[in-house]
């Protein structure tokens, strides 16, 4: 067992498939593929975890700051034109910790819990409504779902980043899961066009 485990300790990517049979795969392989990421010891608790995304869930806006600049979440102007997340930074010492000494690690980790999370049939509804009052995007986004994620394209249709940013979850799933979310509402366009027709 000891040669195993020196022959594993030598590829992060062996240690990482060894611990995914545990009950922390994934913070595994997550950490054997981020460099930056904290000691397991230094690391916030499931519950930490959890608070950041609801932090992150409740200010969209931040949220996109954050995950497109990481290096802000320690920047002291920043923290003193978004006092919210300063307050929420004093509140939670352990997850100030971890975002001062690996910026780019936490808020990427809180952003892919958030984004782990299925999209209800009422959120794709919200979608198929925004998106049957915008044919132009409509047709652009099932012609190209990875739109959604593009800030360029994003930009010039100010209507979606309002959108975007009212509902966080269809936003972290256009962005993991554009093309299975944009299927998901074409489908309720259908249904919907056969009920029309009835």
């Amino acid at each position: 067992m000891k040669n195993l485990m020196i022959i594993l300790s030598r590829s992060r990517f062996s240690v990482a498939l060894l611990l995914a049979g545990s009950g922390h795969g994934l913070t595994a392989i997550a950490l054997a593929a981020d460099s930056t990421a904290p000691a397991a010891a230094a690391r916030a608790t499931e519950g930490e975890l959890k608070a950041m995304d609801a932090f992150l869930n409740a200010h969209a806006v931040l949220d996109d700051q954050l995950r497109q600049h990481p290096g802000l979440a320690n920047d002291p102007e920043f923290l003193k034109n978004h006092p919210e997340y300063a307050a929420f930074l004093s509140d939670h010492p352990k997850i100030a910790e971890q975002v001062k000494n690996h910026p780019r690690y936490f808020v990427q980790r809180a952003l892919a819990a958030q984004r782990k999370q299925p999209v209800t049939a009422a959120e794709v509804k919200k979608l198929d409504a925004f998106l049957d009052q915008h044919p132009e995007i409509e047709k652009d986004l099932a012609s190209n779902p990875k739109l959604a994620d593009d800030p360029k394209f994003v930009a010039a249709h100010p209507e979606l980043r309002k959108f975007l940013n009212a509902h966080p979850k269809v936003n972290g799933a256009l962005e993991s899961k554009p093309k299975a979310t944009i299927q998901k509402e074409k489908r309720l366009d259908k249904r919907e066009a056969k009920a029309s027709d009835i």
